[in-house]
């Protein structure tokens, strides 16, 4: 579930860095309930990555910098999340009772022949889940394995803006911890959540409060805005603004947001259709929504109509109270999802 291990019970910033936006939050527990103590969310201008990795450094230090200073606080150690093609993750089943050592040469074995790529290429970590339910007397192993450049890169371009990372999350799995620590569902009930971007939609399936498919598709809500921005002879960035003020010729969503619409309902079909065909089942009745698109005026209620299902935006931080200084007013809380998955980390513990 994650690929820097740490033993944490304090706080931690969770800092969400997408293609076009870096979220951040950082909570205190009171009990049971969590608290927003600060919360940052900073445009990236320009084309920065390239199948979730980080091309243009410039921008993203420049969105980190201004993110640092809109949380006016003193906490440097933060959990950020990875996707993409080189991000892989498995659940493989091991002998019960192997000591962590033993564990981990018998997890190099199996990644040896799972992974494309050379292991000296690729930093990777496991996670025993429980007991494995096909298989008596052994147990559920979640593998995680990433290509170092994505991961140095995020590692790097952090400490340069004073940050310190101490937790490498996955992002299906960071949205995960979200839905199962601040959505109100029942232990065994099954939760669909799509994850919209920019550049990417991502799907988490919880069962048991276990995230037990995590599939991601390159689509997002670019090819809208560069369609209005073709359209209307504007740059990409006053697309990217005027989305979230309502500052666009009106004629935008008449002209292509329902071409836009139907493509994310191909695209959700497809990628609900890897669920139905993984496990044999039914395709859901229910489904969360969260990421960039939520900004949509209308998508979410647009797509139920489309697609006959019930669809709800996600929004963490309605979940949350909020510190006597701090306002979520102006902030689309389906943005936060992933990074309040990565927050809660600095409350979870971990093997060291």
């Amino acid at each position: 579930m994650n690929l820097s291990i740490g033993n944490n019970n304090k706080q931690i910033l969770g800092v969400d860095i997408g293609s076009r936006y870096v979220k951040a939050l950082l909570l205190s527990q009171k009990g049971k309930r969590y608290c927003i103590d600060a919360i940052a969310c900073e445009p990236i201008y320009g084309n920065v990555m390239q199948e979730r990795e980080i091309k243009d450094f410039d921008a993203v230090n420049h969105a980190l910098k201004k993110v640092r200073k809109a949380l006016q606080t003193s906490v440097k150690n933060i959990a950020i999340a990875i996707s993409g093609s080189t991000v892989l993750t498995k659940v493989v089943d091991m002998e019960l009772g192997l000591s962590d050592i033993d564990l981990e040469a018998q997890i190099e074995i199996e990644a040896d022949s799972l992974i494309p790529y050379p292991l000296n290429e690729v930093y990777m970590d496991f996670e025993e889940i429980g007991p494995c339910a096909r298989k008596p007397g052994r147990a559920d192993v979640l593998l995680s394995v990433a290509h170092k450049n994505i991961v140095e890169n995020r590692t790097l371009i952090s400490r340069e803006v004073d940050f310190e990372v101490k937790i490498m999350d996955v992002e299906g799995y960071a949205l995960g911890n979200a839905m199962v620590n601040f959505g109100q569902f029942g232990d065994e009930e099954v939760i669909f959540c799509l994850n919209v971007g920019a550049a990417q939609l991502q799907l988490t399936v919880i069962r048991g409060k276990q995230v037990i498919l995590s599939r991601e598709l390159a689509f997002g809500t670019d090819m809208l805005a560069n369609e209005i921005a073709a359209s209307f002879n504007l740059s990409v960035n006053d697309v990217q603004k005027g989305l979230i003020s309502g500052d666009l010729p009106d004629t935008w969503r008449e002209l292509l947001y329902p071409q836009f619409l139907s493509t994310l309902q191909m695209q959700i079909n497809r990628i609900l259709q890897l669920y139905v065909n993984s496990f044999n089942a039914e395709p859901p009745g229910k489904i969360y929504m969260s990421g960039g698109a939520t900004i949509l005026s209308g998508v979410v209620e647009d797509l139920a109509m489309d697609m006959n299902t019930e669809i709800a935006l996600f929004d963490p931080l309605a979940q949350l109270d909020t510190a006597k200084n701090v306002s979520v007013d102006g902030f689309h809380g389906g943005q936060f999802a992933v990074a309040a998955g990565l927050a809660w980390r600095g409350f979870s513990t971990c093997h060291t």
